[in-house]
């Protein structure tokens, strides 16, 4: 009986033994057939830079320099009414008593001319001009090049304009203008010292 025993016993543990074996084997075969995806590869995708568009801002102009210009187109604007009024007052409002002034002429032939006038004689030029039948001119595209200001007392200012001479209401000629002014405050109001014109004519 007990040689019986301890073979049912030794047949048992064999047969425990082949069934671990085969369960073993079937699990690699599933594990062999299983479809193993890749791993994900991770792009990290960065959007390209924006164009910039930086706002640029208009440079603010100050409240002195804001005067002067308003200043230099009254003058401009007078000279154009001078041809209506006929007054020579109607610039010399703008003149210190005592100024100097000149004018320098480059024609469309290359040939030029210089002139220098007193506070004396540059009435008389004023006076001049008027008496042209028809004649007129206005300025245009002003444009400021410098201003320098001392003290509220003293400015200089330097501009660029197109100059456009009309006669009998047709244009006869247009030319570029550099115009230089210095002024003082007298009496609180600003009087011209120095007046200089260069004009480049073009046809």
């Amino acid at each position: 009986m007990n040689f019986l025993k301890s073979l049912k016993i030794v047949v048992f543990l064999i047969f425990i033994v082949f069934y671990s074996c085969t369960q073993n084997k079937k699990n690699e075969q599933v594990n062999n057939n299983k479809i193993t995806k890749p791993d994900t590869l991770q792009l990290e995708v960065t959007e390209p830079p924006k164009p910039s568009n930086p706002i640029v801002k208009k440079a603010t102009i100050p409240e002195d320099e804001k005067e002067i210009r308003a200043y230099i187109k009254n003058v401009n604007q007078s000279w154009e009414k001078l041809f209506v009024t006929k007054d020579k007052n109607e610039i010399m409002q703008y003149f210190a008593p005592a100024f100097i002034a000149n004018e320098v002429s480059i024609y469309s032939d290359n040939s030029g001319n210089i002139k220098d006038y007193t506070n004396e004689d540059f009435p008389k030029f004023i006076k001049s001009i008027t008496k042209r039948k028809g004649y007129k001119y206005e300025f245009a595209n002003v444009r400021f090049l410098d201003i320098e200001i001392k003290n509220d007392i003293y400015f200089n200012v330097v501009y660029k304009s197109k100059l456009v001479e009309i006669t009998n209401e047709n244009k006869t000629n247009t030319s570029s203008v550099i115009i230089n002014v210095t002024c003082k405050k007298i009496n609180a109001k600003w009087k011209i010292g120095y007046f200089s014109w260069v004009e480049f004519e073009n046809n």
